[in-house]
Protein backbone atom coordinates (compact mmCIF):
# COMPACT_ATOMS: atom_id res chain seq x y z
CA UNK A 1 0.00 0.00 0.00
CA UNK A 2 2.20 3.24 1.24
CA UNK A 3 5.99 3.70 1.31
CA UNK A 4 7.16 2.55 5.04
CA UNK A 5 9.29 5.57 5.10
CA UNK A 6 6.42 7.11 6.68
CA UNK A 7 5.43 6.76 9.93
CA UNK A 8 2.09 6.72 9.53
CA UNK A 9 0.62 8.85 12.18
CA UNK A 10 -2.13 9.93 10.31
CA UNK A 11 -3.72 11.76 13.60
CA UNK A 12 -0.39 13.54 14.26
CA UNK A 13 0.17 14.78 10.66
CA UNK A 14 -3.57 15.82 11.00
CA UNK A 15 -3.31 18.11 14.18
CA UNK A 16 -0.36 19.83 12.20
CA UNK A 17 -2.55 20.07 8.95
CA UNK A 18 -5.23 21.85 10.70
CA UNK A 19 -3.15 24.25 12.52
CA UNK A 20 -1.86 25.13 8.90
CA UNK A 21 -5.09 25.34 7.54
CA UNK A 22 -5.99 28.11 10.29
CA UNK A 23 -2.79 30.07 8.86
CA UNK A 24 -3.02 29.17 5.66
CA UNK A 25 -6.65 30.45 5.29
CA UNK A 26 -6.43 33.57 6.33
CA UNK A 27 -3.14 34.70 4.95
CA UNK A 28 -4.80 33.92 1.47
CA UNK A 29 -7.60 36.06 2.03
CA UNK A 30 -4.95 38.71 3.10
CA UNK A 31 -3.50 38.22 -0.39
CA UNK A 32 -6.63 38.62 -1.92
CA UNK A 33 -7.48 41.75 0.21
CA UNK A 34 -4.61 42.94 -1.46
CA UNK A 35 -6.33 43.15 -5.08
CA UNK A 36 -2.63 42.99 -6.57
CA UNK A 37 -0.91 40.84 -9.07
CA UNK A 38 2.65 42.88 -8.74
CA UNK A 39 5.45 40.87 -7.77
CA UNK A 40 6.54 44.00 -5.13
CA UNK A 41 3.84 42.37 -2.54
CA UNK A 42 5.46 38.83 -2.89
CA UNK A 43 8.90 40.60 -2.80
CA UNK A 44 7.60 43.23 0.31
CA UNK A 45 6.51 40.08 2.20
CA UNK A 46 9.55 38.08 1.29
CA UNK A 47 12.06 41.30 2.46
CA UNK A 48 9.85 41.41 6.28
CA UNK A 49 12.05 37.68 6.98
CA UNK A 50 14.83 37.95 5.08
CA UNK A 51 16.79 39.15 8.04
CA UNK A 52 15.97 35.85 10.00
CA UNK A 53 16.56 33.54 7.61
CA UNK A 54 20.10 35.01 6.62
CA UNK A 55 20.36 34.51 10.66
CA UNK A 56 19.46 31.09 10.63
CA UNK A 57 21.33 30.24 7.27
CA UNK A 58 24.35 31.59 9.17
CA UNK A 59 23.99 29.45 12.31
CA UNK A 60 23.37 26.65 10.11
CA UNK A 61 26.69 26.91 7.76
CA UNK A 62 28.76 27.79 11.26
CA UNK A 63 27.49 25.13 12.81
CA UNK A 64 27.67 22.22 9.95
CA UNK A 65 23.77 21.11 9.56
CA UNK A 66 23.25 22.59 6.31
CA UNK A 67 24.35 19.72 5.07
CA UNK A 68 23.31 18.70 1.73
CA UNK A 69 20.08 21.06 2.14
CA UNK A 70 20.95 23.31 -0.37
CA UNK A 71 20.48 22.13 -3.82
CA UNK A 72 16.96 20.61 -2.56
CA UNK A 73 15.91 23.75 -0.92
CA UNK A 74 16.70 25.63 -4.40
CA UNK A 75 15.05 23.51 -6.36
CA UNK A 76 11.82 23.88 -3.35
CA UNK A 77 12.24 27.84 -3.87
CA UNK A 78 11.69 28.39 -7.64
CA UNK A 79 8.54 25.93 -7.21
CA UNK A 80 7.54 28.25 -4.38
CA UNK A 81 8.25 31.41 -5.91
CA UNK A 82 6.25 30.18 -9.20
CA UNK A 83 3.20 29.48 -7.41
CA UNK A 84 3.53 32.53 -4.93
CA UNK A 85 3.49 34.94 -8.22
CA UNK A 86 0.70 32.96 -9.97
CA UNK A 87 -1.25 32.41 -6.76
CA UNK A 88 -1.54 36.67 -6.34
CA UNK A 89 -2.34 36.03 -10.24
CA UNK A 90 -5.13 33.96 -10.20
CA UNK A 91 -6.48 36.54 -7.44
CA UNK A 92 -7.28 39.40 -9.94
CA UNK A 93 -8.90 36.55 -12.18
CA UNK A 94 -11.06 35.01 -10.04
CA UNK A 95 -12.58 35.38 -6.43
CA UNK A 96 -10.79 33.54 -3.47
CA UNK A 97 -14.23 31.59 -2.82
CA UNK A 98 -13.62 30.10 -6.21
CA UNK A 99 -9.95 30.18 -6.75
CA UNK A 100 -9.27 28.65 -3.24
CA UNK A 101 -11.69 25.31 -3.53
CA UNK A 102 -10.69 24.46 -7.14
CA UNK A 103 -7.00 24.84 -6.28
CA UNK A 104 -6.95 22.61 -3.19
CA UNK A 105 -9.44 20.11 -4.35
CA UNK A 106 -7.51 19.00 -7.80
CA UNK A 107 -4.45 19.05 -6.36
CA UNK A 108 -4.83 16.10 -4.24
CA UNK A 109 -6.14 14.44 -7.17
CA UNK A 110 -2.93 15.11 -8.88
CA UNK A 111 -1.19 14.21 -6.27
CA UNK A 112 -2.35 10.84 -5.75
CA UNK A 113 -2.00 9.71 -9.55
CA UNK A 114 1.46 10.92 -9.47
CA UNK A 115 2.28 8.67 -6.35
CA UNK A 116 0.58 5.79 -7.70
CA UNK A 117 4.16 4.35 -9.16
CA UNK A 118 6.10 5.08 -6.01
CA UNK A 119 4.19 4.43 -2.94
CA UNK A 120 1.23 1.91 -4.63
CA UNK A 121 -2.55 2.59 -4.15
CA UNK A 122 -3.72 4.98 -1.85
CA UNK A 123 -6.42 4.00 1.14
CA UNK A 124 -9.43 3.23 -0.04
CA UNK A 125 -11.26 6.12 1.51
CA UNK A 126 -8.84 8.34 -0.35
CA UNK A 127 -10.21 6.91 -3.35
CA UNK A 128 -13.49 7.08 -2.80
CA UNK A 129 -13.09 10.97 -1.54
CA UNK A 130 -11.80 11.92 -5.12
CA UNK A 131 -15.32 11.94 -6.63
CA UNK A 132 -16.69 14.28 -3.73
CA UNK A 133 -13.71 16.83 -3.98
CA UNK A 134 -14.44 16.85 -7.94
CA UNK A 135 -18.03 17.67 -7.44
CA UNK A 136 -17.10 20.15 -4.71
CA UNK A 137 -14.86 21.49 -7.61
CA UNK A 138 -17.68 21.58 -10.06
CA UNK A 139 -19.99 23.22 -8.08
CA UNK A 140 -17.78 25.82 -6.82
CA UNK A 141 -18.03 27.37 -10.33
CA UNK A 142 -21.86 28.52 -9.60
CA UNK A 143 -22.00 30.87 -7.06
CA UNK A 144 -24.67 30.48 -4.59
CA UNK A 145 -27.83 32.01 -5.29
CA UNK A 146 -26.79 31.43 -9.06
CA UNK A 147 -27.73 28.64 -11.82
CA UNK A 148 -24.64 29.47 -13.94
CA UNK A 149 -21.46 27.67 -14.34
CA UNK A 150 -18.78 30.31 -14.31
CA UNK A 151 -16.36 28.18 -16.57
CA UNK A 152 -13.45 31.16 -16.43
CA UNK A 153 -12.75 30.81 -13.19
CA UNK A 154 -11.44 27.44 -13.66
CA UNK A 155 -8.89 28.35 -14.97
CA UNK A 156 -6.59 30.16 -12.14
CA UNK A 157 -7.75 27.82 -9.75
CA UNK A 158 -6.17 24.84 -12.11
CA UNK A 159 -2.89 27.07 -12.41
CA UNK A 160 -2.17 27.14 -8.85
CA UNK A 161 -3.11 23.10 -8.11
CA UNK A 162 -0.48 22.35 -10.79
CA UNK A 163 1.95 24.74 -8.74
CA UNK A 164 0.34 22.84 -5.70
CA UNK A 165 1.39 19.55 -6.62
CA UNK A 166 4.88 19.98 -7.98
CA UNK A 167 6.09 21.54 -5.06
CA UNK A 168 4.06 19.16 -2.32
CA UNK A 169 5.62 15.92 -4.39
CA UNK A 170 9.14 17.59 -4.29
CA UNK A 171 9.08 18.89 -0.87
CA UNK A 172 7.82 15.61 0.56
CA UNK A 173 10.29 14.10 -1.15
CA UNK A 174 13.06 16.71 0.49
CA UNK A 175 11.73 15.53 3.96
CA UNK A 176 11.26 12.17 4.07
CA UNK A 177 13.88 10.84 1.06
CA UNK A 178 16.86 13.23 1.74
CA UNK A 179 15.79 13.69 5.43
CA UNK A 180 16.69 17.63 4.84
CA UNK A 181 16.77 20.20 7.99
CA UNK A 182 13.58 21.51 7.42
CA UNK A 183 14.59 25.12 8.93
CA UNK A 184 17.40 25.15 6.97
CA UNK A 185 15.20 24.30 4.20
CA UNK A 186 12.52 26.70 4.33
CA UNK A 187 15.37 29.64 5.28
CA UNK A 188 17.51 28.60 2.20
CA UNK A 189 13.78 28.14 -0.22
CA UNK A 190 13.01 32.06 1.27
CA UNK A 191 15.85 33.35 0.67
CA UNK A 192 16.51 32.37 -2.87
CA UNK A 193 12.91 33.28 -3.35
CA UNK A 194 13.78 36.83 -2.37
CA UNK A 195 16.85 37.12 -4.31
CA UNK A 196 14.82 35.91 -7.78
CA UNK A 197 12.17 38.55 -7.05
CA UNK A 198 14.69 41.09 -6.50
CA UNK A 199 16.32 40.22 -9.62
CA UNK A 200 13.52 40.41 -11.71
CA UNK A 201 12.07 43.31 -10.59
CA UNK A 202 16.06 45.29 -10.63
CA UNK A 203 16.06 43.49 -14.87
CA UNK A 204 12.09 45.09 -15.17
CA UNK A 205 12.51 48.53 -13.51
CA UNK A 206 16.20 48.95 -12.69
CA UNK A 207 16.38 49.63 -9.30
CA UNK A 208 14.93 48.25 -6.17
CA UNK A 209 10.98 49.34 -5.80
CA UNK A 210 9.86 51.59 -3.76
CA UNK A 211 7.63 50.19 -1.31
CA UNK A 212 4.89 52.06 0.61
CA UNK A 213 3.86 52.19 4.03
CA UNK A 214 0.44 50.72 3.30
CA UNK A 215 2.14 47.52 1.45
CA UNK A 216 4.74 47.30 4.55
CA UNK A 217 1.84 47.08 6.96
CA UNK A 218 -0.31 44.80 4.60
CA UNK A 219 2.69 42.65 3.81
CA UNK A 220 4.02 41.98 7.63
CA UNK A 221 1.10 39.04 8.61
CA UNK A 222 1.50 37.78 5.68
CA UNK A 223 5.41 37.55 6.08
CA UNK A 224 4.79 35.89 9.37
CA UNK A 225 1.87 33.06 7.97
CA UNK A 226 3.20 32.10 5.32
CA UNK A 227 6.23 29.99 6.37
CA UNK A 228 4.57 29.15 9.40
CA UNK A 229 1.83 27.63 7.97
CA UNK A 230 4.33 25.28 5.81
CA UNK A 231 6.60 24.57 8.76
CA UNK A 232 3.94 22.83 10.02
CA UNK A 233 3.11 21.10 6.70
CA UNK A 234 6.87 19.80 6.41
CA UNK A 235 6.60 18.71 9.85
CA UNK A 236 3.27 17.05 8.88
CA UNK A 237 4.97 15.16 5.64
CA UNK A 238 7.23 13.25 8.54
CA UNK A 239 4.19 11.36 9.55
CA UNK A 240 2.13 10.69 6.43
CA UNK A 241 3.08 10.58 2.44
CA UNK A 242 1.98 13.46 0.22
CA UNK A 243 -1.51 11.73 -1.29
CA UNK A 244 -2.47 11.90 2.49
CA UNK A 245 -1.01 14.77 3.04
CA UNK A 246 -3.07 16.71 0.51
CA UNK A 247 -6.30 15.26 1.24
CA UNK A 248 -5.66 16.05 4.72
CA UNK A 249 -5.19 19.67 3.43
CA UNK A 250 -9.15 19.56 1.97
CA UNK A 251 -9.73 21.02 5.66
CA UNK A 252 -7.87 24.24 4.07
CA UNK A 253 -10.26 24.58 1.67
CA UNK A 254 -13.57 24.94 4.02
CA UNK A 255 -11.80 27.53 6.25
CA UNK A 256 -10.39 29.56 3.51
CA UNK A 257 -13.79 30.08 2.46
CA UNK A 258 -15.40 30.42 5.46
CA UNK A 259 -12.50 33.19 5.93
CA UNK A 260 -12.35 34.49 2.25
CA UNK A 261 -16.36 35.17 3.01
CA UNK A 262 -16.06 36.51 6.33
CA UNK A 263 -12.87 38.94 5.67
CA UNK A 264 -13.67 40.07 1.72
CA UNK A 265 -17.39 39.42 2.08
CA UNK A 266 -17.45 37.39 -0.67
CA UNK A 267 -20.69 35.09 -1.46
CA UNK A 268 -19.71 31.35 -0.45
CA UNK A 269 -19.81 29.26 -3.06
CA UNK A 270 -21.77 25.40 -3.03
CA UNK A 271 -18.69 23.12 -3.78
CA UNK A 272 -16.15 24.52 -1.11
CA UNK A 273 -17.62 22.96 1.80
CA UNK A 274 -18.66 19.82 0.11
CA UNK A 275 -14.78 20.17 -1.11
Amino acid sequence: MVDSVYMDNVGTALLLVCMSSILHGTWNALLKRAKTSSMVFTWTYSAWTTPLWSAILIYSLSTGTLGATWWPATISAILHTTYAVILQWAYTKAPLTTVYPISRGISPTLITIATIPRLGMPYPTQILALPIVLLGVLLSLTPTHSKTVQVHNLWPGLIVASCITSYTLWDSFSVSHLNVNIISYIALSSLFQFSVLTAALVAKTHHIPTVTTAIWKQTFPVSILVPTSYFLILAAMNYAPPSTISVLRCANIVLGSLIGAWMLKEKSVKGAYLV
